[in-house]
């Protein structure tokens, strides 16, 4: 959210002004006066799911997740390796994916009436880091070890889109792939990583959007 206005610019429409979803989180994304970040930050600072979080603390994926995330908020409570048995994992899938839709349902609510103004900007975070030996901490990969897991995963992809009613479209995702990890890059990757400790985020372009 970048911008909140009181008293509310004209409204564009009255269409999605209320309903049950948008009636509960208006207050709670109004209280937030101005917001830039995750959407699972942005859930775990208005408080959706504090008590679940708590309990998902006694999982031992989780602690090792909070262990090397800066801020707890940063906590994707519905990352897949939190939940080891299939359905859960699919049930947590979707979940995820209704509370996006809601959350941006509610942002373009309050917008069509002139209450806020927001807009979604994707970040891409690349990883060239691997486990040092003893596992206990990481560092740069080499550029062979970074050309062999991008070489992996471009065959892994071409497996997934030669597969029976598969909508993915290789090229593309492929393409992707290759812009963020291009060697004209790496040398800015490692200095980043050796400055501030990790990989700063960037905005991807139109093309990678």
């Amino acid at each position: 959210m970048t911008e909140v206005y009181d008293p509310p610019l004209p409204a564009e429409t009255d269409r999605g002004r209320s309903g049950e979803y948008i009636d509960l989180l208006r207050p709670l994304l109004l209280s937030q006066g101005s917001f830039e970040g995750k959407l699972c930050a942005l859930c775990n600072q208005i408080g959706l799911f504090t008590a679940y979080t708590e309990k998902l603390k006694d999982n031992p994926a989780v602690q090792r997740k909070l262990a090397v995330i800066k801020n707890e908020n940063d906590l994707d409570i519905w990352q897949p390796e939190f939940y080891p048995k299939i359905g859960e994992r699919y049930y947590a899938s979707i979940l995820k994916g209704n509370l996006r839709r809601r959350i941006k349902y509610a942002l373009d609510s309050l917008q069509r009436q002139g209450i806020i103004r927001w807009k979604e900007i994707t970040h891409i975070v690349p990883d060239i880091c691997t486990e040092t030996d003893e596992g206990a901490e990481e560092r740069p990969e080499a550029q062979s070890e970074t050309d062999e897991r991008i070489t992996e995963c471009i065959e892994q992809i071409r497996e997934q889109a030669a597969m029976k009613n598969s909508c993915l479209d290789a090229d593309l995702v492929i393409s992707l792939l290759q812009s963020v990890y291009a060697k004209e890059k790496r040398w800015d990757y490692i200095k980043e990583q050796n400055r501030y400790g990790s990989i700063q985020p960037f905005t991807a372009n139109e093309r990678q959007e």
